[in-house]
């Protein structure tokens, strides 16, 4: 129980661990495209300053030429290669092209206004600005800016996110389960001492249970003498002891069969039994609480099935989901019970046309002391114990329970065993 309380808390706690991290890379990636983004449009303004301010002008404020030296004389002689796979553009003052240089295609529509376009093809972000000096409009400056580098910039970005979050999961599992483990260890052990206090006092407890019911048992049998409000007397105590001594040795198998499952300790060789011999015998001896009913018992269980369990576990996970079945199953009703072969296991139903659970009592059924409210009586010969004591056995043998349910129609109980199998020339081996 506890194994499956840690791994769904270590499921849980890196579950929250990854989504915080998760907000916080794409968090940061969007900062960093942004970055990128704000770094390539500031170089482009700087490239277009640039161009601007290397027009010559003469001592009265005039333009030589009206032209920007960078783009008529210095590229691309002089430029690096990096400013050659850009494209830099000059416009006249009526958008008429006058000037290009670098070696990247531009194909977005010119604009007059100072203003950033993307380009789809080739992907390019492309600035244009106007060109004022003295008041005077003297042309335009387009530069454009291939995108491959922000590219390589944001998938490296996206990498090294990746990556440290990969390593951030892994050591942050590690460490959350690690102290998991640890915190759970006392949780174990108080579970340990208790199981172990249940199991020391039923044991206990059946000797003089069982003294008190003999005693009763032997008063009741010599009855001379014997007023009749005592031996009413004596009847309430047998019937109570008896009562109590199934409670205590419920109990007592309960605490064994959990304490097994906690140390998952199993006799890897266990001898395969053969199913429908036990469900013979089992039938046998529900047989009689059956018949006060008129219920008609179903065998139809297939033969040459085996099982890798102890007997007794076996028998009593037969007798306790019969007795249950037979239990609330009203008069003339019918109880069936079925094993086949099925996925690499062995299968085994138990149906009944009793009064049924509700739905939302489903979950309850193989808690400790629950009874249906409809099922209660101090008289209906049960404790409550019957099917955590079948869990607990099936969950011993790594096997599963479940249970479905019209309420007012049927119940089936359906277990599946790992490891069973099928045999047809009548052997188990």
């Amino acid at each position: 129980m506890l194994e499956k309380w840690q791994k769904r808390l270590v499921f849980i706690n890196i579950a929250v661990f990854l989504g915080v991290l998760a907000i916080f890379c794409a968090a940061v990636y969007c900062f960093g495209c942004s970055a990128f983004d704000d770094q390539l449009r500031d170089k482009l303004r700087s490239i277009a300053d640039s161009a601007i301010s290397s027009i010559d002008f003469d001592d009265y404020g005039q333009s030589h030429n009206g032209k920007p030296d960078l783009i008529v004389s210095v590229l691309p002689n002089e430029a690096s290669p990096a400013l050659n796979n850009m494209r830099i553009q000059w416009f006249d003052t009526s958008g008429r092209l006058d000037i290009e240089k670098g070696l990247m295609a531009l194909s977005v529509p010119f604009e007059r206004q100072e203003t950033f376009q993307w380009q789809s093809n080739p992907p390019a972000l492309v600035f244009t600005k106007p060109a004022i000096a003295n008041g005077k409009l003297l042309g335009y400056v387009r530069v454009g800016h291939p995108l491959a580098e922000i590219k390589k910039q944001r998938a490296l970005l996206l990498q090294c996110l990746v990556s440290g979050a990969l390593v951030a999961v892994t050591a942050s599992g590690i460490g959350v389960f690690l102290l998991i483990r640890q915190s759970l260890r006392p949780v174990e052990e108080s579970i340990e001492h208790l199981q172990q206090f249940c199991a020391d006092a039923a044991h206990e407890l059946l000797t003089p249970i069982t003294a008190i019911r003999t005693n009763s048992n032997v008063a009741l049998r010599h009855p001379d003498g014997m007023r009749e409000s005592d031996k009413e007397k004596f009847e309430a105590i047998a019937s109570g002891a008896l009562q109590v001594e199934k409670l205590t040795g419920d109990l007592l198998m309960l605490a064994k069969a959990e304490q097994l499952v906690e140390k998952s300790r199993i006799d890897s060789a266990l001898t395969p039994l053969d199913l429908a011999e036990h469900i013979e015998d089992v039938l046998e001896q529900v047989t009689p609480g059956a018949e006060k009913k008129s219920l008609k018992l179903k065998n139809d269980a297939q033969e040459h099935l085996y099982v890798f369990m102890e007997g007794d576990d076996l028998n009593c996970v037969l007798k306790n989901l019969l007795d249950n079945a037979i239990k609330y199953t009203p008069d003339d009703g019918t109880v069936s019970i079925c094993a086949s072969p099925s996925n690499g296991g062995i299968q085994i139903t138990v149906t009944d046309s009793g009064i049924g659970i509700e739905k939302e009592d489903l979950p309850k059924v193989f808690d400790r002391f629950w009874r249906a409210d409809q099922a209660r009586s101090y008289h209906s010969g049960g404790n409550g114990l019957g099917l955590p004591i079948v869990k607990a056995i099936i969950d011993k043998y790594d096997g599963t329970i479940a249970v479905t349910s019209e309420p007012g129609k049927r119940t089936e109980f359906r277990i599946d065993i790992k490891g069973g199998k099928a045999s047809f020339n009548g052997k188990g081996n």
